[in-house]
């Protein structure tokens, strides 16, 4: 029986969740595993506790913050940012946490709008892993489909189905519930006029996890770091970025704003691509696609070049490309194409060491996928800025990203406006549908850097 103060607690949660809920449209509200609001149950659980210790990732006071007068008020808090500022207790890097905190720190973990902004989420699971207890609460909540924000460090939509892949049975989490709130219309730039499946959007999606177990260091381990990945003139925000800045230097602030906005075309990079693949006699390139895809090659100029051709038209086809690596000889193709089959893998950080080991040194490398789109029918995984994809194709692995971009821009529309929670929502902020890039194959680490068990 909960006692009469817990239940006032749930119901007053309850009441602050459901002020907030559109029943106007057809399209619902919110979409859960179990029924319930995943921050609801995280409340709800946080306040039976007599005296939890809880850690908030990215706490620092921007628009909103954690609803901690929602939870007991013997409740202790440690807020964590990479940027000093209101409701920061410690300042420090995510990926790092085993660094800042001792194992078993914490009774539950918190995070809002602030996982699009991390450049390795399933690195910052496995350290939530260390520092929360075992039967710990982790809830997490990030965007499906928003507008391109605090660009560069803007990496990552989350689909329906993404969480489940970070946070999972492989690396110490059970997933209690997941889901999508806040629905909302994607449309063609500029006008009211809905996308094919444009309804079928949500603004945040969330998980709620429970730590399991400790997960296994010998199975899972990713030890790279940010300054490991990306350029040093790549930094958030401006003067306070995790990378190295050279201050004053006008070359860094010159790439830095270039990496603000990377709008450009598709076409035009692709066909640079090509045009630089030829330079080489009769070269070999493996093209992995969906069957659309390959729609793409045959309206370019490939005339000269030995295409191996790899479809994938579903999530369960994809699953191939992990094995690449035991299947083709190491450095078989002068050049790579990836179309439209990231966001199709449940761990796309993982095809990127395949891609590399079937890469010659100097090889080239193209990717496009999807930055935004309507929630899949089937399998909904991962969507990508230009600036995830440098983050998988890191040097690292393996890869040089020399030029990364978004392109085709979208209007979105929250289904109710009207709420006070998107007083500050500009929708003249655009979506983009599409995010490409190209690489060049270079020297990495040692793969005793990367594991990651595939099941």
């Amino acid at each position: 029986m909960l006692s009469e103060d817990l239940s006032s607690i749930i119901t007053a949660t309850r009441q602050w969740i459901l002020k907030r809920v559109d029943k106007s449209h057809i399209q619902p509200h919110i979409i859960t595993k179990t029924g319930q609001h995943p921050e609801v149950e995280f409340i709800a659980e946080m306040s039976r506790l007599p005296a939890p210790h809880i850690l908030e990732i990215g706490s620092r006071k921007v628009i909103g913050s954690m609803p901690r007068q929602r939870i007991s008020s013997n409740a202790r808090f440690t807020g964590l940012d990479i940027i000093e500022g209101e409701g920061v207790d410690v300042v420090g890097d995510a990926h790092r946490l085993s660094e800042l905190f001792e194992p078993d720190t914490f009774d539950g973990v918190y995070s809002a709008a602030v996982f699009e902004h991390i450049a390795m989420p399933w690195k910052v699971a496995l350290e939530i892993n260390r520092v929360v207890r075992r039967g710990g609460l982790v809830y997490i909540g990030s965007h499906h489909t928003y507008p391109m924000h605090e660009m560069p460090w803007d990496f990552w939509r989350y689909g329906k189905d993404a969480f489940s892949t970070v946070f999972g049975r492989f690396n110490g989490f059970k997933v209690k519930n997941e889901g999508l709130v806040w629905p909302a219309s994607l449309c063609h730039h500029g006008t009211e006029s809905v996308v094919e499946d444009g309804d079928r959007c949500y603004l945040f999606t969330h998980v709620l996890a429970r730590k399991t177990h400790n997960y296994n260091p010998a199975q899972y381990k990713w030890d790279i770091d940010c300054p490991d990945i990306l350029p040093k003139w790549h930094f958030y925000p401006e003067k306070t970025g995790i990378t190295a800045i050279e201050e004053g230097t006008a070359e860094i602030k010159r790439r830095y704003r270039a990496l603000e906005k990377p709008v450009g075309s598709v076409d035009t990079l692709f066909d640079a691509f090509i045009s630089d693949v030829k330079q080489n006699h009769r070269p070999r390139i493996a093209f992995l696609t969906t069957p659309k895809g390959e729609e793409a090659l045959r309206g370019s100029n490939c005339s000269g070049l030995r295409v191996e051709v790899h479809s994938c038209n579903s999530a369960r086809s994809a699953r191939a490309i992990y094995g690449l690596s035991q299947r083709i000889k190491a450095g078989r193709f002068d050049a790579v194409i990836l179309w439209d089959v990231l966001g199709l893998l449940q761990y796309p950080w993982v095809a990127a060491l395949s891609i590399a080991h079937m890469t010659r040194q100097g090889g080239r490398l193209f990717v496009v996928d999807r930055n935004t789109k309507p929630l899949g029918r089937k399998a909904d995984l991962w969507r990508f800025s230009s600036e995830a994809l440098r983050v998988i194709f890191n040097p690292a692995v393996g890869f040089e990203v020399e030029d990364a971009l978004i392109a085709d821009p979208a209007t979105l529309y929250p289904k109710n406006m009207s709420d006070p929670m998107f007083k500050y929502y500009n929708k003249d902020d655009a979506c983009y549908f599409t995010s490409a890039c190209v690489a060049t194959r270079v020297q990495g680490q040692t793969s005793d850097s990367f594991i990651w068990n595939v099941k």
